[in-house]
């Protein structure tokens, strides 16, 4: 992911990632990758177990709609 920022430029990038409720090591590597982000002056969005949105009955039928703030 840090090539593809280099790559594109960091003005170029806005970075946003939601992770679900699997209990795995994904936290810390995304808590350290938050830091990472920051250090580099990326925007981004970083939700983990994130419940403001709920889940809809149906994914073929839900409105899309970004966590972070953007559609």
């Amino acid at each position: 992911m840090t090539k593809v920022i280099h790559y594109l430029g960091p003005d170029n990038v806005f970075v946003s990632i939601v992770k679900s409720y699997r209990t795995d090591a994904m936290p810390t590597l995304l808590l350290s990758f938050n830091k990472a982000l920051s250090s580099m002056g990326i925007p981004h969005c970083i939700l983990m177990q994130d419940t403001s949105i709920p889940r809809p009955p149906s994914m073929l039928t839900a409105a899309h709609r970004h966590p972070c703030g953007y559609e």
